[in-house]
């Protein structure tokens, strides 16, 4: 009997073991995990200064359980903001845009060394004399850029990084007076740093999730696109 009991005693103690593990494997597969790497371009050239809105491209088809769940073409949009120490500009990746519809997401920009941040060029603020007239060069710059490629972006994203976001409003309205008040605020805050950070349009980079995104979400938004 001793041994009987045991025996049943194992086996649930199995069964439970079973469920547990096919449990964990079913949160696996529900969603996009934690960590899970997005290929895209970078849309928006980036200059250190005030933190700036970025728009950033998929530029691969994101495949779970063969289904399409991020299609390639689908936007991006991160908050850009320099770390002087490192030298680098960091990105948070907070929305990802389809058309009309738009999930909240948390990643982070790597380039496509597997380096956090960007950077194409560290410039000394002092030695260069940056003057507001370089910055609006620059930006003027990015803005020929961006009008190239602003056909792509959907205008629930344009307007949502518009909001309070001046940098951003230069480029998408490509204002001349608002792109000297920006330069003069870039100015001001490379003078106070020392220095400035550059990072240029059409960069390939990668974008790691550091949170899940069930996969009910995004069905739900992009379900129409997956073939």
């Amino acid at each position: 009997g001793l041994v009987k009991g045991s025996g049943v005693a194992y086996r649930r103690l199995d069964d439970q073991a079973i469920q547990s593990r096919d449990s964990v494997k079913a949160q696996q597969i529900t969603g996009l995990q934690i960590g899970t790497t997005i290929d895209a371009e970078l849309i928006t050239g980036i200059i250190s200064g005030a933190p700036a809105k970025v728009f950033m491209l998929v530029k691969r088809d994101v495949v779970s359980r063969e289904m399409v769940v991020i299609p390639a073409g689908a936007v991006l949009l991160g908050t850009a903001a320099a770390d002087y120490k490192a030298g680098r500009i960091g990105i948070n990746v907070e929305w990802l845009i389809c058309g009309n519809a738009e999930i909240k997401i948390s990643g982070l920009v790597y380039d496509a060394s597997g380096q956090a941040g960007l950077a194409d060029r560290r410039i000394n603020a002092a030695a260069r004399k940056l003057i507001p007239a370089f910055f609006a060069g620059v930006l003027a710059e990015f803005g020929r850029v961006f009008s190239g490629q602003q056909a792509v972006i959907p205008e629930v994203a344009l307007t949502k990084a518009s909001e309070t976001n001046p940098a951003m409003q230069v480029l998408v309205n490509g204002t001349g007076g608002g792109l000297d008040a920006v330069a003069r605020v870039l100015a001001e805050q490379a003078a106070q740093e020392g220095t400035v950070i550059i990072v240029n349009p059409g960069k390939l980079i990668k974008i790691i999730l550091l949170e899940k995104i069930p996969f009910d979400i995004l069905v739900g938004f992009f379900g129409s696109r997956v073939r």
